[in-house]
């Protein structure tokens, strides 16, 4: 907060007559203080995206081209079924400036972690077009900016390659594109989580608290058109359920 003191003058007179300044501290003598206050313009948004899943097929738009998720009962079911990746959905997004907010709610029932990923496709730079992820899990929280991180096809050449010299090349090349914090979340139980990624800064919140924050030069990839769902599990019966799924194409907030 920026603060402006305004100080009142003593009766010291100059050259022997009283001081002009004491008339304008007279007037001021009741303030202690004038608080300035940044005005700040709340960043527009658009709907681009509302799910509730109410229906028994994905539909055209929402699908999984790794078949893992379904709808049942109202939500989406994720699981992963092929031993070396996890379950996928994908659906396209319309981003003009590349920020978006997501929000959905979703219950462990026995997966160890789910991604959201915002991605393009057409991206050489990157492998499979990965640019911005989060990957939860019951005990953690990474953010990855996956342009200018692990998913840098240098980056990950490096990591891929046997080499524990290279492999340690590539995590340090990585690290400041990684964020990870610690969660303590239970299965069987629903959680709200919202994704924001605004230029180059992306934060998580869960319940409504600040999880998790990442300030990485490739988050400001002016287009991912691409979101993606991926849940992970070492069998097929472990899942994670999805409800209320909205995306929100988002402005810059000015200050």
């Amino acid at each position: 907060m920026n603060s402006l003191k305004l100080i009142r003058c003593d009766s010291s007179s100059i050259h022997g007559r009283p001081s002009p300044l004491n008339n304008i501290a007279t007037i001021f003598t009741s303030i202690a203080m004038v608080t300035l206050v940044p005005h700040t313009h709340a960043a527009e948004s658009k709907v681009i995206w509302v799910d509730s899943f109410e229906r028994r097929e994905l539909g055209p738009d929402l699908r999984s081209m790794i078949p893992d998720f379904r709808i049942e009962d109202g939500v989406l079911k994720g699981r992963q079924r092929k031993p070396d990746h996890g379950g996928s959905a994908h659906r396209p997004i319309q981003l003009p400036n590349g920020n978006v907010r997501i929000e959905l709610r979703f219950n462990f029932q026995g997966a160890r972690s789910f991604n959201l990923s915002c991605d393009d496709r057409s991206c050489q730079k990157v492998h499979a077009g990965h640019i911005a992820r989060i990957t939860v899990q019951p005990n953690r929280l990474t953010l990855f900016d996956d342009k200018e991180g692990v998913m840098r096809l240098d980056i990950r050449k490096l990591r891929k390659s046997g080499d524990p010299e290279k492999k340690a090349e590539g995590d340090r090349l990585s690290a400041d594109a990684t964020a990870r914090f610690p969660l303590s979340l239970q299965q069987d139980r629903w959680y709200q989580l919202r994704l924001e990624i605004v230029a180059d800064v992306m934060k998580v919140w869960i319940d409504g608290k600040l999880a998790g924050n990442l300030k990485s030069a490739g988050l400001k990839h002016p287009t991912k058109p691409d979101l993606r769902i991926g849940v992970w599990g070492s069998h097929p019966s472990h899942e994670v359920h999805f409800d209320d799924l909205r995306v929100h194409s988002i402005g810059n907030t000015v200050p």
